[in-house]
């Protein structure tokens, strides 16, 4: 994994980063014990308390974590020890 740019807004570190030339973000709450990181193709994965720092949106509509797994099957959760 390789971190290319990292801002801060709002107490929210975002980490933009590259792992086998895939891009992805990082999101780390500095209020918060919790992050998440998800990949444009819609894997993500997340630990820790991240509610209402992290979701995904469709429309003017926000969906929690999990919400869309069931729908999307591009959408989905990767389990911790599993590879990004």
């Amino acid at each position: 994994m390789r971190f290319t740019s990292e801002t801060t807004s709002n107490a929210v570190s975002e980490r933009l980063f590259t792992l086998a030339d895939i891009p992805g973000v990082l999101w780390s709450p500095a209020d918060a014990a919790g992050w998440a990181a998800f990949a444009p193709d819609g894997r993500y994965k997340f630990d820790g308390d991240v509610t209402g720092q992290f979701w995904h949106v469709i429309g003017m509509r926000r969906f929690e974590p999990g919400e869309l797994d069931p729908y999307l099957t591009e959408v989905r959760r990767l389990a911790q020890e599993a590879p990004f």
